[in-house]
């Protein structure tokens, strides 16, 4: 089990100050309450017909509670909160909120300018996916079964394997199980230097209940991938990267060229598209780690932006 989803609308309710309600679905409790206020200009009537002396600041404040779920390994929650307005009796916009918590015991605070006491009539779409340790996924995906015919061992742990599907995926696992190397012969078999958690996720991605690469895995994923000869895993993570907004050109670049990943490289590069952001590939850190190929490439192509 990789993570849960929990859905919950809530009914409809005018919601003007001091409103509130309480929430438990699943172990996930849950508080909201509204606050308003006024904001400190004159009375006097502008031409859009609000009172100014009633215009101010709205806050909605969720209290969360997750305490049980992270007793049952629940390391993470995100989703969102949608604020719907009900046609023709509310006075807001579709309102959505992002939501992602570490702590069992948060709060997250929505401030709004607004020019009335109240929003109307309104509901709330809750969705939350809950992610779970993953010391509780590697245990299940890694248990003895008919299909496993390998004991891995790293950190001292067990980890078993399918000999076929393993080689199906990795050289090295193909070499390492082949007649001609001392460790086929062994009822366990170690594997050195690399943490019982990197090792799992890497073998996680390949699986079907696979665990996929995202923006805080994708480096290690890189390095045990190219490690353990495993193409797939670098192609996953390539096609990853190939559309993730958040890690830098800079570090973009350096990947693709340090694991050959071609369409990962040509795709950051395009998005070099004035001299500043060139200049910046130049300066940054990552710069002098560059292939003389891959400095070709980017040369070329700021080049032509000139034109």
């Amino acid at each position: 089990m990789v993570e849960d989803v929990i859905k919950f609308q809530s009914e409809i309710i005018k919601v003007q100050g001091g409103s509130g309600l309480a929430h438990e679905v699943k172990g996930l409790k849950w508080c909201w309450r509204s606050s308003f206020t006024p904001m400190t200009y004159d009375d006097y009537d502008d031409e859009d017909g609000f009172d100014y002396e009633t215009n101010g600041q709205f806050m909605l404040t969720w209290n969360f509670d997750w305490s049980e779920l992270k007793l049952a390994e629940v390391d993470r929650i995100t989703g969102s909160i949608v604020v719907k307005p009900v046609a023709g009796k509310s006075n807001i916009s579709l309102m959505q909120i992002e939501v992602d918590m570490n702590n069992p015991k948060q709060s997250l605070v929505k401030n709004f300018n607004h020019p009335y006491k109240n929003l109307g009539l309104v509901a709330f779409e809750y969705v939350f996916c809950l992610h779970y340790n993953p010391r509780v996924i590697y245990k299940e995906m890694f248990l003895p079964s008919d299909e496993t015919d390998a004991v891995l061992v790293v950190d001292g742990k067990k980890i078993y394997v399918c000999k076929a599907f393993l080689s199906f995926h990795s050289s090295y696992f193909r070499k390492l199980f082949s007649s001609n190397f001392k460790e086929a012969q062994l009822t366990e078999i170690p594997i050195r230097d690399v943490s019982y958690e990197d090792f799992c996720l890497l073998l996680s991605t390949i699986y079907p209940n696979m665990i996929f690469p995202n923006d805080e895995t994708a480096d290690k994923l890189l390095e045990l991938a190219d490690r353990f000869l495993m193409p797939a895993v670098t192609n996953m993570v390539g096609f990853h990267l190939c559309h993730s907004d958040k890690l830098e050109c800079e570090q973009l670049i350096f990947l693709a060229d340090k694991y050959s990943i071609p369409r990962l490289l040509e795709k950051v590069i395009s998005r070099l598209d004035s001299m500043e952001k060139g200049k910046q590939l130049r300066d940054s850190p990552v710069y002098s780690q560059l292939s003389d190929n891959v400095k070709a490439k980017v040369l070329d192509h700021v080049l032509k932006l000139i034109d």
